[in-house]
């Protein structure tokens, strides 16, 4: 993975965060949805190509 790829795919996850508050989510969801896209990037980071 490119450095600009592994730095988009970070980005787009980041402003998945950033959208959530627009979604119609019960407290309990939107933390759920949350803890899923950190997951997410917690799981690409292991891509950075910085840190292989």
């Amino acid at each position: 993975m490119s450095r600009d790829e592994y730095e988009k795919i970070q980005d787009d996850l980041s402003h998945l965060l950033k959208k959530q508050e627009y979604k119609n989510m019960t407290s309990r969801e939107r933390q759920s949805y949350k803890d899923a896209v950190l997951a997410c990037k917690s799981v690409v980071s292991n891509y950075n190509p910085e840190r292989r």
